[in-house]
């Protein structure tokens, strides 16, 4: 999360016009997501500890991906996940590649867009 504020608030520091802020915000968010979605079975491997899964948190995790969905977690990951937990939360729960790249795009584009204009106008403020 941090990292994808800390990016608009820089460019906005720089100097930058909000579209370059957009476009970097953007690229550096997909770039992560990408990455993680690709990895994201190798490293749920690596990190699996054999254990007992109970039934009642098989539950939980199925009323958290029904009441989300893909979309819910795509437009959470900048503001709480971080474009890796988002990435590694949706191919845990076994989304399509595709589709979680493609929902990732558009809800971080919507992020960026926000963040960029709006960090702008308090500059402009100021």
């Amino acid at each position: 999360m941090i990292k994808f504020f800390a990016g608009p608030v820089t460019g906005v520091g720089l100097g930058l016009h909000p579209i370059e802020i957009i476009v970097c915000s953007w690229l550096g968010m997909m770039i992560s997501v990408t990455v993680f979605v690709f990895a994201g079975d190798w490293i749920q491997r690596q990190w699996k500890r054999p254990r007992k899964s109970s039934i009642k948190s098989k539950r939980r995790y199925i009323k958290i991906k029904h009441a989300a969905g893909l979309w819910g977690i795509a437009f959470l990951t900048p503001a709480l996940l971080s474009p890796i937990g988002g990435a590694l939360v949706a191919v845990a729960f076994r989304y399509d590649r595709k589709e979680i790249l493609t929902k990732m795009a558009v809800a971080g584009g919507i992020w960026a867009v926000v963040q960029a204009y709006a960090f702008d106008a308090i500059r402009n403020l100021f």
